[in-house]
């Protein structure tokens, strides 16, 4: 069983009015990160360290495998990508030199990354329906 299955065996008999809703986008995390020799602290959100976990091998993934591999929709892999693609900071690298994510993109970590920075923040649009999408796409 999984940490998130027991606790919500235990929530639901503790609090058996309560309901119990993960919000996965909510969390944040410190990542340690080595370019060149450098170490780097990445302050990102849960998605973007669940993506960038996947760029922990040498392989190169396209839009439709990160689609796969993370399970999102199109509407959640977009903003996701493009924060760390298109943004200030390239964690990510992507072929072309568009700021919009599309289909048939590739995507692979980039080697070469370089920052003044020790701590950098990677800031993630909203994934809120209410907030316009058109500037990520």
């Amino acid at each position: 069983k999984s940490c998130m299955d027991v606790f919500e065996e235990w929530h639901s008999s503790v609090h058996n009015q309560r309901r119990l809703v993960w919000q996965h986008t909510q969390g944040s995390a410190q990542i340690k990160a080595t370019f060149n020799g450098k170490s780097y602290t990445l302050l990102v959100n849960t998605l973007q360290a669940t993506a960038l976990d996947v760029f922990n091998t040498d392989t190169r993934f396209t839009f439709d495998e990160l689609k796969s591999k993370l399970n999102l929709d199109d509407k959640s892999l977009r903003p996701l990508l493009h924060s760390l693609s298109c943004g200030k900071n390239k964690i990510i690298l992507k072929d072309g030199s568009s700021k919009k994510i599309s289909e048939t993109d590739v995507f692979w970590a980039n080697k070469t990354f370089k920052s003044k920075l020790r701590k950098i923040s990677l800031p993630m649009p909203s994934l809120d329906a209410t907030h316009s999408m058109k500037r990520i796409q």
